[in-house]
């Protein structure tokens, strides 16, 4: 049943935004009157509001009342000469709304304020009254007229993008709620602006550009952004056709959309591309990029003919030869298989050059292998530096001296290393030597202190060497000589080295000597000195006048033999006292280190 017009416009409410129906209401303007808003939850209790006759406008929320579009299909029959407006948040359901008879359709977004459902408001209730009020030709026909313009308006306002109707003056003619959203400017201000007032300052000689290209060739896109009453700049596409009445041009019509996502995008792959772009350029290795076929598609400048490798196979570039057959074996299991090859050394012989190369697979969005992207360094220098290193590891390691390596820090002295002949000498394995310094020799016949000068040697950063008795773990004592020596970096000590030697067999060979020579002293002195002197006074008791100078030849050699005597007796005195000046020589030495 129509409803019979009132002062105050009927609006009926199906659903639960009753507080956004009722802000958007208050903002309409019905022709001088008022819109009261009534809110139901069902169809059925809309039913008994329509049948009363006294409803203008239905809206009806998405999912208000039982299964849809049967629940629209009802109040189409139900509301068959009341206009509805259908309210929704699924897209999908628009064209059910409308098949359904739905007067109007508004898709409820974050950004959908209550200015735009006011509007279309506005429209239907407008329409409304021009049904009840105007009779005749004439008013049949200006209904038509401004149901159509209504019409319009309701469509473009439903669009997100900005419309824009622009006369050849650059006035702003026709225009959607959106521009008004997005610039922020009223129905007024727009209606009194000249369009390029709109874009930002560097873009405004680009839009009159793209303006005269559309009016003189009927059509023209171009990008430029909008300057916002809050001063905010968003990036736009616009594309506009040339409007034309009976030939005559009256301007130009167009659509501009947010770009902003996309300008986003592009700048961030801008981004990427400099930085992928620095990445090739100036890291000093070299980066390439493989397709599936194991060709070059990509490869730093840091290689000498990067531009020459482009599309080709190691072997198409380098010869086929067992290295390259194996780099390229390499690339196609990345490559088919999915492989990683993470930081695998490889030495071409043609160069005598070693690498250390990575590759990994190289992956479209979906997952796909597309290539490989490599990196490869020199590493030959290293390479002969830990080969080097290696030599004087296994030197250190197998020399036939012990050795050991002594931290710096405090305490200093502390054994961080050994080698075996060390642990071999001593009995002393690592774990035993842990933490510990070379005191763990001493025992009970050490001389007391003399250990202590090593440590003095390595709190005082000097060099020392002494002999002292050691003791091995089991208890056995040795002689043994101790040489500590610091070791600098940049001038600071950050280490020192230690040599052990056993002298024992030296040390008994000399007290072997020292033995004899007591022997050979003590028979010297037993032997020979009696007789001579017995001899001496034999002589002396016997001597001829006559015979003088045999008698004193005779006691000449027997002096010297007395002299060779004494001088026996010296060294026996000196063997004594070897034991002493080996210890000496070895404490002075060490001093003047």
């Amino acid at each position: 049943m129509a409803p019979r017009h009132t002062g105050t416009s009927q609006l009926l409410h199906v659903g639960e935004r009753e507080t956004l129906l009722r802000e958007a209401s208050g903002a309409v303007d019905a022709g001088g009157g008022d819109v009261a808003v009534t809110t139901v939850d069902s169809i059925e209790a809309a039913d008994e509001r329509i049948d009363r006759g006294n409803v203008d406008c239905v809206v009806y929320e998405h999912g208000a009342s039982g299964e849809e579009p049967e629940s629209l299909r009802k109040l189409a029959d139900r509301a068959s000469a009341t206009p509805w407006l259908f309210l929704t948040s699924d897209e999908t359901a628009v064209d059910d709304a409308l098949r359904a008879g739905a007067s109007d359709v508004v898709v409820l977004r974050e950004n959908t304020d209550r200015r735009l459902l006011s509007r279309r408001l506005e429209h239907i209730l407008a329409r409304q009254r021009l049904g009840e009020s105007e009779t005749g030709a004439t008013s049949t026909m200006t209904e038509a007229l401004r149901s159509d313009r209504a019409a319009t308006d309701l469509l473009l306002d439903t669009l997100d993008d900005v419309f824009y109707l622009v006369g050849t003056d650059g006035t702003l003619e026709r225009w959607n709620e959106s521009l008004k959203t997005v610039t922020g400017y009223s129905d007024a201000e727009l209606a009194e602006m000249n369009a390029i007032a709109l874009f930002e300052e560097s873009d405004r000689r680009r839009v009159d550009e793209a303006v005269a290209e559309t009016l003189e060739t009927g059509s023209s896109s171009v990008e430029a952004s909008f300057v916002t009453t809050d001063g905010e700049t968003i990036p736009y596409e616009f594309t506009g056709a040339r409007l034309a009445d009976d030939g005559d041009v009256r301007g130009l019509v167009g659509i501009g959309r947010d770009i902003s996502e996309r300008k986003a995008l592009e700048a961030e792959l801008r981004r990427k591309a400099s930085l992928l772009d620095h990445i090739f350029n100036q890291v000093p290795t070299a980066l390439y990029v493989k397709d599936t076929e194991a060709r070059h598609v990509r490869m730093s400048e840091f290689h000498s003919d990067a531009e020459g490798t482009l599309g080709k196979t190691d072997p198409e570039i380098y010869g086929e030869t067992e290295y390259t057959e194996s780099t390229y074996a390499d690339d196609m299991r990345v490559i088919e298989e999915g492989d990683r090859i993470i930081n695998q050394e490889e030495f071409n012989p043609r160069t005598g050059e070693w690498s250390l190369t990575s590759k990994v697979p190289w992956r479209t969005e979906d997952g796909e292998i597309q290539g490989l992207i490599g990196v490869t360094r020199l590493i030959t220098e290293k390479k002969e530096y830990e080969q080097k290193l290696n030599l004087r590891n296994r030197a250190i390691a197998e020399a036939p001296i012990g050795i050991t390596i002594h931290d710096a820090m405090e305490p200093p002295g502390r054994i961080v290393y050994a080698n075996d002949s060390f642990q071999s000498l001593t009995g002393y394995d690592e774990p035993a030597l842990d933490g510990e310094d070379l005191t763990i020799l001493a025992g009970a016949e050490t001389e007391p202190g003399q250990l202590d000068r090593l440590d003095t040697a390595f709190h005082d950063s000097e060099s020392r060497s002494l002999v002292a008795l050691l003791y091995r773990r089991d208890g056995t004592p040795f002689w043994g000589r101790i040489t500590v020596a610091p070791v600098t970096d940049d001038d600071e000590v950050t280490h020192f080295v230690g040599f052990l030697q056993d002298v024992t067999e030296t040390k008994e060979r000399a007290e072997e000597i020292e033995r004899r020579l007591d022997e050979f002293g003590e028979l010297i002195a037993e032997e020979l000195r009696t007789p001579l002197e017995r001899a001496e006074q034999s002589v002396a008791a016997i001597a001829d006048p006559s015979q003088q100078a045999a008698v004193e030849n005779a006691v000449e050699s027997i002096r010297r033999a007395d002299k060779l005597v004494d001088d026996l007796a010296a060294v026996h005195s000196f063997s004594v006292k070897s034991r002493d000046v080996f210890e000496t020589a070895s404490t002075s030495q060490s001093e003047d280190r």
